[in-house]
């Protein structure tokens, strides 16, 4: 938070299953999804970038950047992860690329609660 503060960037990897946080739907099916990173937007003013990097050959690949335009925790956190569904959804080299071991379908272990509540 301290980077945040002072005006760096901080990076959070907002697709991996999280301890506690929200369920939200995501390709079809209820998932946990974390609002740390636009809880972390919201309260500092600063704006939300995904970063992704789409590869170009054996240990290449070109960084791409999409701003977000939601300003607040649950926008951001709707948003971002429609992007992450869409992308995903956009072809076969996008699913082959998305490091699929963060199960985040494996919520019924910890206490979540619906978005927005």
């Amino acid at each position: 938070m301290k980077a945040v503060r002072e005006g760096h960037v901080a990076a959070i990897l907002f697709d991996q299953t999280t301890q506690s946080g929200s369920i939200w739907q995501f390709l079809g099916a209820p998932c946990a999804v974390t609002e740390l990173p636009g809880i972390i937007a919201q309260r500092f003013k600063c704006p939300s970038r995904i970063f992704w990097a789409d590869r170009t050959g054996f240990w290449r690949c070109r960084l791409r950047m999409e701003a977000l335009h939601a300003t607040d925790s649950i926008g951001l956190t709707i948003e971002s992860n429609a992007w992450l569904e869409q992308k995903l959804r956009s072809g076969d080299d996008a699913c082959a690329n998305w490091l699929w071991a963060h199960d985040r379908w494996k919520h019924g272990q910890h206490p979540f609660k619906k978005l927005g509540e």
